[in-house]
């Protein structure tokens, strides 16, 4: 596989100028392992980082519906109101699932990228070029264990919060009034700070995801900013 890429790297290098190995100072047709594995790898992480910004959109937009409830008399309003959260709990919940399954794929793709990649190691002639590739391999690995580690810290504490939600989803199903909504003040505090714990968790994820893209294209200009919410 990396045969054919290697019969152009005189060239190239001449074209690119010397390869820096200083992290992401290498250039990006360097950057990472040759073949179709290194192209669904990345392409999982971007798809994995684009759950991560909707998860956050609508956990935040679930807890909008349920504080302008808290601010709610009017029972129609609160109906709809209440629909809104409703909806946003169960896009949130459907959103978890596809991520915890994104995960499972993207660590198994990576497995297979990685013995790959150290295995075509052991095919270079030149040992100049094989330890840049090592050197790649190991960085590239690294970052990507970082981003794997981020991905399951964000998933141990989608959980609780995903719990509570569906629980407070079935409380109002049953009692939507204000008194009702009103008794819930004392249980609060609790799902602020999972939710709080969440929101980092999911920037800390999404910012692992373009850490590991810079590295494996360097082209963060082409991903759509993804501000902290």
């Amino acid at each position: 596989m990396l045969q054919a890429i290697l019969k152009g790297v005189p060239a190239l290098l001449l074209l690119f100028g010397s390869v820096s190995c200083n992290g992401t100072g290498f250039t990006s047709f360097l950057n990472f392992g040759g073949g179709d594995r290194k192209d669904v790898l990345v392409e999982r992480v971007h798809v994995s980082r684009e759950l991560h910004i909707e998860t956050r959109e609508k956990l935040n937009a679930a807890m909008e519906a349920f504080a302008l409830m808290t601010k709610t008399s009017e029972s129609a309003e609160l109906e709809e109101i209440y629909k809104r959260f409703q909806d946003d709990t169960e896009d949130f919940s459907s959103l978890s699932k596809r991520l915890a399954k994104a995960i499972v794929t993207l660590e198994r793709d990576s497995t297979s990228l990685f013995a790959e990649w150290r295995t075509e190691l052991d095919e270079y002639s030149s040992q100049t070029l094989r330890q840049k590739s090592e050197q790649m391999l190991v960085e590239t690995q690294d970052s990507f264990n970082t981003l794997l580690a981020s991905y399951r810290s964000c998933q141990k504490s989608m959980e609780p919060v995903q719990a509570s939600l569906s629980d407070y989803d079935l409380f109002l199903d049953q009692n939507l009034n204000p008194r009702a909504i009103a008794s819930l003040g004392d249980t609060l505090d609790d799902l602020r700070k999972r939710v709080g714990r969440l929101r980092s968790k999911l920037n800390e994820a999404v910012q692992a995801s373009d850490q590991f893209l810079d590295l494996t294209e360097g082209e963060a200009s082409q991903r759509e900013e993804a501000p902290l919410k």
